[in-house]
């Protein structure tokens, strides 16, 4: 998962919008600048990375996750 993450991380220096669907946290808080958390339909809520999207990330998954 890390070299899938730093293959994202490198399309997104190269100016890729990448859209990425996953349940995994760690690829989440490795390489995503901006959350977009749909249940049964609805968006929860979106955010880009900052101290509440870590704080909700980690507590969504229990995941106290690294990265930027």
């Amino acid at each position: 998962m890390k070299k899938v993450a730093d293959n994202l991380r490198a399309l997104s220096a190269m100016g890729k919008t990448i859209f990425i669907v996953t349940h995994d946290p760690e690829l989440i808080a490795t390489c995503c600048n901006y959350f977009v958390f749909i249940d049964k339909g609805r968006i929860l809520w979106s955010d880009g990375v900052n101290s509440l999207s870590r704080k909700r990330l980690s507590a969504l998954f229990d995941f106290a996750g690294e990265g930027k």
